[in-house]
């Protein structure tokens, strides 16, 4: 569960200069309030949900996903921007 989220997370991420913590280097980085609101992903992206789920091992993997919507929330997007 220590990987870098790299590309995917880094591809849309909005990094504002001296935003203190830097961007997120783990998935779990991403369950911080500091995120909260900011989150989002493209509707149809199944297979990256998919893959990371495989990764950190089923049970694991759903429970980070149900524990990053609880906490910080995760807009669903259709498209990605330009």
């Amino acid at each position: 569960m220590g990987r870098d989220p790299a590309p995917r997370v880094r591809a849309g991420l909005q990094h504002r200069q001296g935003q203190k913590g830097g961007p997120p280097r783990t998935y779990r980085d991403l369950l911080e309030p500091k995120w909260k609101g900011k989150l989002a992903i493209e509707g149809d992206d199944h297979e990256w949900v998919s893959s990371v789920i495989a990764d950190m091992g089923e049970a694991a993997g759903v429970k980070f996903f149900r524990d990053l919507v609880a906490g910080n929330g995760l807009s669903v997007r259709s498209g990605h921007p330009c």
